[in-house]
């Protein structure tokens, strides 16, 4: 939506920024104007004068402090893993995986809910390893057996909080 946004010259808000995981998923999609609970709850007109005042400022992480914000990260980074491999650039697609933010993400906070998504990393790091015929159509078909089991670990771990 920024894309869009960007291109028709127009200002994005995105709204319903709930939870601190959103708001990190909207950082690492680098969504410029947020609103929701996570940065504050509906106050009447002196408690915003106040919130103002207090300059409230929020930190802008270098890596995602979430699961869906290194999801996020990891999800705009896509097209560009993509068109490298696209155009046999120097730079392999593991290379380029290594330095994920999902990747980092999931090896800085390991867990049995995470386990299956570094498991599916692995088989798209084996990509490499393969001739390049067909392997965009495979990295594909892995990312979307990918994409269910961060859905169901984010969905977990809001549960959770």
């Amino acid at each position: 939506m920024k894309f869009l946004a960007d291109g028709l010259g127009a200002t994005l808000i995105v709204e319903g920024v709930e939870t601190l995981s959103i708001l990190d998923a909207m950082g690492n999609l680098s969504q410029d104007l947020v609103q929701g609970y996570a940065i504050a709850r509906p106050m009447d007109a002196a408690a915003f004068l106040q919130f103002l005042r207090s300059d409230p400022t929020f930190p802008t992480p270098k890596l995602p402090i979430s699961l869906l914000g290194a999801y996020a990260a990891h999800v705009l980074r896509r097209p560009l893993l993509y068109s490298l491999h696209a155009e046999m650039s120097d730079l392999s697609a593991v290379e380029f995986l290594e330095r994920s933010p999902l990747l980092q993400y999931l090896r800085l906070y390991p867990s049995l809910r995470t386990k299956p998504i570094l498991e599916a990393y692995g088989k798209l790091r084996e990509l490499d390893q393969q001739s390049s015929q067909g392997v965009k159509q495979r990295l594909q078909e892995i990312e979307e057996n990918l994409q269910p089991l961060v859905f169901a670990a984010i969905r977990a771990a809001d549960e959770e909080s």
